[in-house]
């Protein structure tokens, strides 16, 4: 297990993702890459799950068998090419990307990021609503097949008033609420006057 660590932080370091972000890109726990962490930190050699290993490698521009020290050759790198979308298209484009259509159509363009799973695409957060936690410029990469709520998660909404929006779900009381440093700002939506369109699964700061 120490060996594959090590690897894997090799390459959070060569790709400049944390290990929160490497573990949500490639579909999984935010803690995945932490608890392999914990566990060397106690002693603990349980391995790794060869499923976690499949997943990270293309996030982190490599191959299963490079991270597991099969295959020392020159490192197979991975670029998906994720649509890049106006947040406000979102709302209307949802059913093609869903349905494995989603291309470069009415503006988008493709941007290249770690591959991830699931039907994701990037937006770029052009407003102060979430800059507490999502800095203003960030890209965002939104899975629209993750619509549950889950509190403290950040999610794509469409509104009543036909805006769309990035918010964080707060589950006591149930409400979608800013995170904004720029003091006074307020726009709250109630869970009966919004959609949820997608929910956000990882940030950068630059492409």
């Amino acid at each position: 297990m120490a060996d594959i660590l090590d690897r894997i932080e090799k390459k959070l370091k060569d790709v400049g993702l944390s290990a929160s972000a490497a573990s949500l890109a490639a579909g999984l726990s935010k803690d995945a890459i932490r608890n392999i962490r914990r566990a060397k930190s106690q002693g603990i050699d349980v391995g790794v799950n060869i499923r976690t290993v499949e997943a990270l490698a293309p996030v982190l521009k490599t191959s299963k068998a490079w991270l597991l020290g099969e295959d020392d050759s020159p490192e197979e790198r991975f670029d998906g090419g994720i649509p890049l979308f106006g947040i406000e298209e979102l709302p209307d484009r949802r059913p093609e990307i869903l349905a494995g259509r989603a291309d470069a159509a009415r503006g988008a363009r493709n941007v290249h990021l770690p591959r991830v799973t699931g039907a994701v695409v990037a937006i770029r957060l052009a407003d102060h609503s979430m800059s507490q936690i999502i800095p203003k410029d960030s890209i965002v990469l939104v899975d629209l097949f993750r619509v549950a709520r889950e509190g403290r998660a950040v999610y794509v909404l469409a509104t009543g008033d036909g805006g769309v929006v990035l918010r964080m779900y707060e589950d006591n009381p149930g409400r979608f609420v800013p995170a904004s440093v720029v003091p006074g700002f307020q726009s709250y939506f109630d869970l009966d006057t919004v959609e949820v369109i997608g929910r956000a699964v990882a940030t950068f700061r630059e492409l």
